[in-house]
């Protein structure tokens, strides 16, 4: 005997239900009492939570927005990130040594730029 031509009793009894929404008022059997109702509360319940969707994406959006903004203030310069870096873990030396070279560094920057501003400018005849 092949198995692959032979056929297994069906467990759901399909020829007891019926196909279409017209035989089944012709059965006597009822469908949902009101499907178009039950479809547009559907509808009303997809477009609520779509809506809630779009919401908590929009507040997560602005809530990154605004942690990265307060994060671009702690990375404008080199002064300022070793100084949240030693706030954050003291005991790190490597941070201690990196904020006293960017504050040397700004102190050198600030003293060329002092003797730049206090020089005359050179008058060539």
């Amino acid at each position: 005997m092949d198995t692959r031509s032979a056929r297994l009793p069906s467990c759901n009894h399909q020829s007891d239900r019926p196909t279409s929404a017209k035989s089944a008022a012709n059965s006597g059997t009822r469908l949902l009492p009101d499907a178009a109702a039950a479809d547009s509360a559907l509808d009303r319940l997809a477009e609520r939570y779509a809506l809630i969707l779009l919401v908590a994406v929009a507040v997560g959006i602005s809530v990154l927005g605004w942690a990265a903004q307060r994060q671009c203030l702690v990375w404008r310069n080199d002064e300022t990130l070793w100084r949240r870096g030693v706030a954050v873990q003291p005991e790190r030396y490597f941070a201690q040594y990196n904020l006293a070279k960017a504050l040397l560094e700004a102190a050198r920057a600030a003293a060329m730029t002092r003797g730049l501003r206090d020089r005359e400018p050179s008058r060539s005849v």
